[in-house]
């Protein structure tokens, strides 16, 4: 999520509320955001269906034929598949990209998976945040925590589980153990 690649979709609009950024300058930056968004809706809706005429061009080109339609989205996430190849398959529109937002438009594609899991991930974190620690906890009563564990969470004593989680020495297992501590706790109250 924090590539250089992407820092200036990340930054601009932040700059550009701070007013670090001149009318043209950000005029360039939404007009590329918008042909990037146009481009991978264009490449979601488009499918390619299998043929002796498709699967020809796609082997001519050194990849792999199709058995199944497939959007043009799913071919550009494929590794040995990029723009230009693309581009010669079914897609010569793509070709009048600016190249940086070609670029963008493959690694947003090829890179989906991951950059939805460390989503999901970061949403995980940010609920363990809202997740407040008791000042009166007994870490020595968590079953399953380690020595060390115990030692680093009663010397750091963190406010809550995000603040636990990122301790050394507290790892996912300690993190699990202590919200099924608190839950037990909770429903004996």
């Amino acid at each position: 999520m924090l590539r250089e690649d992407n820092a200036d979709d990340r930054l601009l609009p932040k700059a550009r509320e701070l007013g670090l950024v001149d009318d043209e300058t950000w005029s360039a930056f939404e007009k590329r955001s918008a042909s990037i968004d146009e481009a991978l809706a264009r490449l979601h809706a488009s499918r390619l269906t299998p043929s002796d005429a498709t699967n020809a061009r796609l082997r001519s080109l050194g990849l792999e034929a199709i058995s199944t339609p497939q959007s043009l989205a799913d071919l550009l996430r494929r590794p040995e598949i990029n723009v230009d190849k693309l581009a010669q398959v079914d897609a010569e529109w793509l070709l009048k990209l600016e190249a940086h937002a070609a670029e963008k438009v493959e690694i947003s594609l090829k890179y989906e998976g991951y950059i939805e899991r460390q989503n999901r991930l970061v949403e995980r974190y940010r609920s363990l945040e809202s997740r407040l620690l008791p000042h009166d906890i007994n870490y020595d009563e968590v079953d399953g925590l380690s020595a060390e564990a115990i030692e680093r969470l009663k010397k750091a004593a963190p406010e809550n589980m995000g603040q636990a989680g990122r301790l050394a020495g507290v790892t996912p297992a300690a993190v699990q153990a202590l919200m099924i501590y608190l839950r037990k706790r909770q429903n004996a109250a």
